[in-house]
């Protein structure tokens, strides 16, 4: 049974009937092996060959999906970077802030010992410590 060929391309699941349309008219299918241009031509889908050029529609899906990702990346590190605003705002010192995140980014197997040897006078003995402070985010 002969039916319009964006109808078939639609009904195979290739595009919807206006994109089939358009994909039709850019001439990337062909019939037979003649490229056909009319989304109207009527075909046998039981018995034509038809082709449809898949490495542009391919390459808007990956583009579409690498658009995607970036978008979703720049509002998750975004919204981080509003979390970590916020909590340093609730420190009135920024100081403040940033002696809490490196104290909490030392090793916690840390052990200081301060001694006090007079007026104006500490002394430190610290066993296990370690300069390396971890990535953010990588505690």
């Amino acid at each position: 049974m002969e039916e319009r060929l964006q109808n078939v391309l639609s009904h195979a699941g290739v595009a919807s009937r206006r994109a089939a349309a358009e994909i039709i008219a850019a001439g990337r299918v062909t019939v037979d092996g003649l490229i056909v241009r009319e989304p109207g031509a009527r075909v046998d889908a039981s018995t034509a060959k038809i082709a449809v050029e898949c490495a542009k529609i391919q390459a808007k899906i990956t583009e579409t999906r690498g658009e995607a990702e970036v978008k979703a990346k720049f509002v998750v590190e975004n919204e981080e970077a509003l979390g970590l605003k916020r909590r340093a705002s609730a420190f009135k010192d920024p100081s403040l802030w940033a002696d809490l995140t490196f104290a909490d980014a030392l090793n916690p197997d840390v052990r200081i010992r301060v001694i006090h040897a007079g007026e104006g006078t500490l002394w430190t003995d610290m066993k296990g410590a370690s300069l390396a402070v971890p990535a953010q985010g990588k505690k």
